[in-house]
């Protein structure tokens, strides 16, 4: 049994997307893959399947820095609706900087259950499946 059922990779870097897919793959940890380069795709994927827990993703790996959404403005709207959807989702928040200000925001987001410098480790990923099982 895989640790998850989907994952959705939110950011606007394709090969950081596709690394993190081959990933998951290799060590067979997600059944369904969903990405988007924006948090706004993102956020109305999440409004058009709020009900169907089928579609929505178990984990979600959120950029913080995108253009059109950032990962923050995500985080406000998808607070808006979690009471509407009918999976909950655990989500990361990645980026590549390591700003003091922008850990303890993503540290302290009632959110977010984990922040994760890029590229992201292995063993970081091996870890949020430990606790996923």
């Amino acid at each position: 049994m895989k640790p998850f059922d989907s994952v959705c990779v939110i950011d606007d870097d394709m090969v950081y997307r596709f690394a993190l897919k081959c990933l998951l793959e290799t060590w067979d940890l997600a059944g369904n893959f969903t990405e988007f380069n924006d948090g706004s795709d993102a956020i109305e994927y999440f409004r058009s399947h709020a009900t169907d827990p089928t579609k929505l993703p178990d984990v979600v790996f959120l950029d913080i820095q995108m253009p059109v959404m950032n990962g923050f403005n995500f985080l406000d709207e998808y607070g808006k609706i979690k009471e509407s959807l009918a999976k909950k989702s655990r989500i990361y928040l990645v980026s590549s900087s390591i700003e003091d200000s922008t850990r303890k925001k993503a540290q302290t987001h009632p959110l977010v259950s984990g922040h994760i410098v890029k590229p992201m480790p292995a063993e970081a990923l091996q870890q949020i499946a430990r606790e996923a099982a």
